[in-house]
């Protein structure tokens, strides 16, 4: 028989059978750190899973911003062209004006150079061959005390308005005749008053014109627009020749180196109806049409006596038709 156990045996079989020692306990705690490390595991699965949420959605609010900015430059870039063609309209309307029309002005714009050329470089031939009677209204001889510049130059008053449509005949006359001295620069075109006869002539004005000639000097004033806005102003000088010699304050009214006196047209300005200003132009320079002799006719009247006035001094003055017209005209007078 053996010996008896000892407490201390049982206890280490105890032990033993129930493997709750040290032995025993590395199963149950291996398990636990497993049970660790899977829920470090699911932990950071989630973070990553929330920092890639976090990545797509800056990506995609910066394409968004992206796109926003890029149709603000688009929106912009369309605004600016949009901006630029105005601007170009506007200006091209305010060079048409001008020498553009100003509110009120009524019709005002540059001369064509075309139509200023045609007018100021009439052949010769073609005043000749219209008979100075087709003027029928003549200038008339004043006895007045010499109207000259400091310089010796004959001077040559003329008042008119833009409205006015005898005015608007006459100057047809008067462009055509002054450019048998010198030379214009700065001619307008305009149209006379649709509210008087002969509405909407187009004819030249003198507004902002200037003149050179070795032998005149040409003063104009147009003192109302075609809408009759006061323009240009008179001198006390030039409104005691027009009160003097125009005392009943018609227009157009031109002196002639105070020898001569010009009141109305020349012609009947109803055959400039319905002709455009560019037509005017190039009719005047044919004497066979109605407007060419019509305007040729006065202006050879015109250039007679601003020979006469002036002294003769201007290659014109010698041509033959001039003389025996300064002679006829000096017998009916």
């Amino acid at each position: 028989m053996g010996r008896p156990q000892t407490p201390t045996d049982r206890g280490a079989t105890s032990d033993a059978a129930t493997g709750s020692g040290a032995t025993g306990g590395t199963p149950g705690g291996a398990t636990r750190s497993g049970s660790a490390r899977s829920g470090s595991t699911r932990s950071g699965g989630t973070k990553s899973k929330s920092e890639a949420r976090a990545r797509a959605t800056a990506q995609r609010e910066a394409q968004r911003k992206a796109e926003q900015r890029r149709r603000t430059l688009t929106v912009g870039a369309v605004v600016v062209v949009v901006l630029a063609v105005i601007a170009g309209m506007v200006a091209i309307k305010l060079s048409t004006d001008s020498s553009s029309t100003k509110a009120g002005d009524g019709f005002i714009a540059a001369a064509p150079s075309s139509a200023v050329q045609a007018v100021s470089t009439v052949p010769a031939a073609s005043f000749t061959a219209v008979p100075a009677s087709k003027g029928s209204v003549t200038p008339t001889p004043i006895q007045g005390p010499p109207l000259l510049t400091k310089d010796g130059k004959t001077r040559v008053v003329y008042v008119g308005a833009e409205y006015c449509p005898y005015c608007a005949a006459e100057r047809w006359t008067t462009v055509t005749a002054l450019s048998r001295f010198g030379s214009f620069s700065g001619l307008k075109q305009t149209k006379s008053s649709s509210s008087d006869v002969n509405p909407k002539t187009p004819t030249f004005s003198f507004r902002s014109s200037s003149y050179s000639s070795p032998y005149l000097s040409f003063e104009p004033v147009e003192t109302m627009t075609s809408t009759g806005k006061p323009l240009g102003k008179i001198t006390d000088e030039q409104q005691a020749l027009f009160t003097k010699y125009q005392p009943g304050g018609g227009i157009p009214f031109v002196d002639i180196g105070n020898k001569f006196v010009v009141s109305g047209a020349g012609y009947d300005g109803k055959i400039l109806q319905g002709k455009t200003f560019e037509q005017i132009a190039a009719a005047v320079r044919d004497p066979g049409t109605a407007i060419g002799k019509a305007v040729l006719g006065s202006a050879n009247v015109l250039t007679a006596d601003l020979c006469t006035a002036s002294g003769n001094k201007a290659p014109v003055c010698s041509s033959p038709e001039i003389k025996t017209l300064q002679g006829t005209l000096g017998a009916k007078r």
